[in-house]
């Protein structure tokens, strides 16, 4: 695939992989990114993270975000979408413009896409629902490589996300290592914030977290599914089954 920029953004990536920085995508670039990006998280023998999120819940969030890889990705998300409810509209590994702010926008891109998307995309900043949907049409022309997309996704959005976490559930990086990453994906579908009735099953979940009480945060992951029964959002509901489901698995 060939767009402007294309040689700068590749000696980007390969400077921040430790490579050889010389524009061309080339294998030992691919394998570098694919081994960066599959690399599993190192757990020390009490079972708590020391960096990163566990294979099976790095799939979780990318077969969400981006139906599991580069494929559908190239199909279905090169260009900003609108996914609907409250989304604001997202480019990327489900990266939402709604809920990023200008600076973060800045440290994340600046240096990944031509300037002048990156200028009608600092547009969309906090555009939610339907100002998001009314916007889509004058961004669906941008394309966001994959590599930027992975790019973002490995380095800043997964660090990010790891951080609100434990944010909204405090020690929440002392569960399995599986449970951390569930928990992961739900902050990175919905937020950290805890307060609110619709946000009642988060706030439950922050006291079950310090009692490592894994059957209890599964089925309080599964109650939220009552905001989007009957609103068309099917994929949110297996989202949470599929949360709720790793949890579990880490019952002893």
């Amino acid at each position: 695939m060939n767009f402007t920029g294309k040689s700068d953004l590749i000696k980007s990536v390969q400077k921040a992989l430790n490579l050889e920085a010389d524009g061309v995508d080339g294998s030992n670039t691919w394998n570098a990114i694919a081994k960066a990006l599959a690399a599993p998280s190192e757990v020390a023998n009490t079972g708590q993270i020391k960096s990163g999120l566990s294979d099976k819940a790095l799939q979780l969030i990318l077969d969400y975000e981006v139906g599991g890889g580069e494929k559908y990705y190239e199909k279905h998300l090169k260009r900003p979408t609108y996914p609907g409810g409250a989304s604001g509209v997202t480019i990327g590994i489900g990266y939402d413009l709604g809920y990023n702010t200008s600076g973060q926008f800045q440290v994340d891109w600046k240096d990944l896409i031509p300037n002048d998307s990156f200028d009608r995309l600092k547009k969309c900043l906090s555009l939610t629902a339907n100002n998001a949907k009314n916007r889509i049409a004058e961004v669906r022309d941008i394309e966001v490589s994959w590599i930027a997309a992975l790019t973002v996704f490995k380095n800043n959005t997964i660090p990010r996300f790891i951080k609100e976490t434990l944010k909204a559930f405090p020690e929440a990086d002392q569960l399995h290592p599986d449970a951390f990453g569930a928990l992961v994906s739900l902050v990175f579908n919905r937020g950290s914030a805890v307060t609110g009735e619709s946000r009642k099953e988060m706030m439950a979940i922050r006291g079950l977290v310090l009692k490592k009480d894994y059957k209890s945060i599964g089925y309080e992951i599964r109650a939220m599914k009552r905001l989007w029964i009957g609103k068309g959002l099917d994929g949110l509901l297996a989202r949470r089954d599929d949360e709720a489901k790793l949890v579990e698995s880490c019952i002893s």
